[in-house]
């Protein structure tokens, strides 16, 4: 299962760029080579004199002068909360000129821009602040994996502005409640605390291996960097943070969270599903379609290294003639189980059909066309010559 996400990749991409030219030292660009999305900001104290009012930052009638000399030293943001609930943002910088005015722009990953500004007390050359964003990570979907991309503005007591680069932090999952150690795979980094060793050593990791092959090979690429999995050692510890109660598991990008499982064929069943959602979203750049579309390619893709039940809840459904339409599939939300559970068999059937029908290199071809930002019914027509609306015909007809 995947938490859904609000995922407009493009909305802020005029706003702000995500390159490798925006690194400095204490923070990193999304794609910078050599980094971790376990990486750990350490935050700085507020300084006193900092006045405590937030306030938005009036846009200029004439272009301001640009400050000289300053440094910034190091700029960073560190995330607290389970799925990176809130963030506090930290500054260290020198100007020659004492520094009036600090305004920080961030956003999250799909969010608009938010502006932050603060007035010092008194001007100061020396700098070493830090903001906490006024903005709950939470409302904008699930954050594992994603990044908040952020820059500060400093404006000294003559009115002139400098203005640092674009920093990147990837969001990642550290419930601090809990000791976290790691094993490190081929492919995989499989996060544990307390008593959970043995299940991440021997069920975890050869599990997650086991499926990274017939998973990826679907896709025609492997992924670019390590998956972390965080598993938890009781199913009441991951049901105290988990955002679905029901869910045996959450992935985004390169990041997953389990709950723990009883046996290895249960381990490939939860991974491969996950697993499925870690790469489709890295292929499609994020724009995965509707909820019957992603969950039903981690169901058919956990189809084929365990066995599920989706088969059986999609004939049995389509025997009593409750199928329902895929447009009341577009999201897992839905108070109704039944609903749900149709998000993920018919889901299923679809992707299958689209498999056997259509093979895999047209198949891979929706997907780089949905990584163009296309809606899935353009991409489908584009690849397939028919729409969702068309396909979902043909397939129940398929059914009968």
């Amino acid at each position: 299962m995947m938490v859904r996400g609000f995922w407009r990749a493009l909305i802020v991409g005029a706003v702000f760029c995500l390159t490798a030219a925006c690194a400095s030292e204490g923070a990193r660009p999304l794609d910078a080579p050599g980094t971790s999305a376990t990486t750990t900001a350490q935050v700085a104290p507020i300084t006193p004199s900092i006045s405590a009012t937030t306030t938005a930052q009036a846009a200029p009638n004439a272009p301001p002068a640009v400050a000289r000399n300053v440094k910034f030293n190091e700029a960073g943001v560190a995330f607290s909360g389970f799925m990176d609930k809130t963030a506090t943002f930290y500054l260290r910088a020198t100007s020659d000129m004492p520094v009036q005015s600090v305004t920080l722009n961030y956003y999250y990953f799909s969010s608009v821009p938010y502006t932050q500004t603060i007035t010092l007390d008194s001007p100061q050359k020396e700098l070493d602040i830090s903001i906490s964003g006024d903005n709950d990570l939470y409302v904008f979907g699930d954050g594992l994996g994603r990044a908040v991309v952020y820059r500060w503005t400093l404006t000294d007591t003559s009115g002139a502005v400098s203005v640092s680069p674009r920093y990147a932090e990837v969001f990642k999952v550290r419930n601090s409640e809990y000791d976290w150690r790691v094993i490190v795979t081929d492919h995989f980094h499989v996060y544990y605390y307390g008593g959970g060793e043995r299940l991440a050593r021997d069920t975890i990791a050869p599990a997650a291996e086991d499926v990274y092959v017939p998973v990826t090979s679907d896709f025609g690429a492997a992924l670019s960097q390590q998956v972390n999995i965080h598993v938890y050692a009781t199913r009441a510890d991951y049901l105290g943070d988990a955002a679905v109660k029901w869910s045996g598991g959450t992935a985004t990008a390169f990041e997953m969270v389990l709950s723990p499982v009883s046996s290895l064929s249960s381990a490939k069943a939860v991974i491969a599903h996950e697993l499925t959602h870690n790469v489709h979203n890295v292929v499609a750049r994020s724009n995965k379609g509707p909820s019957w579309f992603l969950e039903g390619l981690a169901a058919y893709e956990e189809s084929k290294v365990a066995s599920t039940s989706y088969a059986n809840e999609l004939a049995n459904s389509a025997r009593r003639g409750a199928l329902l339409p895929l447009a009341r599939l577009e999201s897992t939300t839905s108070q109704d189980a039944f609903v749900n559970s149709m998000v993920y068999a018919e889901g299923y059937g679809v992707i299958k059909y689209l498999f056997a029908q259509f093979g895999k290199e047209k198949f891979l071809s929706l997907l780089e066309e949905m990584g163009k930002a296309k809606s899935l019914d353009m991409a489908m027509r584009d690849v397939y010559g028919k729409g969702v609306a068309e396909i979902e015909s043909d397939w129940r007809a398929s059914l009968k």
